[in-house]
């Protein structure tokens, strides 16, 4: 097990057996052939979970809520560190050029809490996780994905001082899960996110049909559209979802339509089943599935 330096941090990931899974993002285009969508590209986003005693796999939210600045920057370390260290493991020709040119990983995206960021340390951990990342992997490939609820205008202000700093390095930014919570529009304007990622409320919504519930959605694609930032749907899964959000403009989807969350094992026999065959041979397999 990848180690931190953070002692409390240390001791629950061990007492609690967490480890990381990983979902697809999806990006799809039309083939210009056949006019029916096809997978050009991928992503991954490193998922924690942890297995308390006697209990089933599950997202650690009650420890999350309960740590500090210095607690969060190192479960940060521990989880970046063992992203870099999971990526290692794929199968050598997982990268070869000749076979993603047509379906490449364009990103992994790693959560951070906002008050991690906050941290002294923080830069230092980044550097350090990032020098051990594999040889194929550049820090273009790396996605800093922020929960859109930043706590505070000082937290919002310290995380937009850095942005520019990633952004020199490559680093990426995303908010996740927008529209679930109160300031949004807000952190937006501040941190300017390379990807916005709707929450999975407004893509299920699509699916009643409504045109309130429509509005909302096709109005947070427009802005991401307007604005130059990727947009991904999250939480997609069904089909009629898909097909509506797809006719609004989106490109990129994550959620159990598309794949669900893997170990980083099965996600390398994952690529290796896409790679080896038709874009979109392998989309309408994921879908009907």
């Amino acid at each position: 097990m990848i180690e931190t330096q953070h002692q409390g941090v240390s001791s629950w990931l061990r007492e609690n057996s967490a480890f990381l899974m990983y979902q697809p993002i999806v990006e799809v285009e039309k083939d210009p052939e056949t006019g029916r969508d096809r997978i050009h590209s991928l992503a991954l986003e490193a998922l924690l979970r942890s297995v308390p005693s006697g209990a089933t796999s599950s997202a650690p939210a009650d420890f999350l809520s309960r740590l500090d600045t210095e607690s969060r920057l190192g479960l940060f370390d521990w989880v970046l560190g063992s992203t870099m260290n999971d990526l290692s493991s794929l199968h050598g020709d997982v990268f070869r050029k000749d076979q993603v040119e047509r379906c490449p990983l364009r990103y992994v995206s790693v959560n951070v809490e906002a008050d991690a960021i906050m941290a002294p340390g923080f830069k230092a951990v980044l550097r350090e996780r990032l020098q051990k990342a594999p040889a194929w992997f550049q820090p273009r490939q790396l996605v800093l994905e922020f929960l859109e609820s930043i706590p505070s205008i000082e937290v919002l202000d310290r995380v937009s001082t850095i942005r520019e700093e990633l952004r020199k390095s490559g680093i990426q930014l995303a908010i996740d899960d927008f529209g679930e919570h109160f300031n949004g529009f807000a952190q937006i304007r501040s941190l300017m996110p390379d990807i916005l990622k709707i929450g999975g409320t407004y893509s299920r919504a699509v699916e009643s049909g409504h045109r309130h519930d429509i509005a909302y959605s096709q109005a947070a694609i427009h802005m991401c559209h307007s604005l130059d930032m990727d947009c991904v749907a999250e939480g997609v899964e069904t089909d009629v979802q898909y097909n509506i959000l797809r006719k609004l403009g989106v490109k990129k989807f994550q959620g159990f339509l598309l794949g669900k969350a893997m170990r980083i094992e099965e996600i390398d026999a994952w690529l290796q089943k896409i790679w080896t065959s038709h874009p979109q041979e392998s989309l309408e397999a994921m879908i009907l599935s």
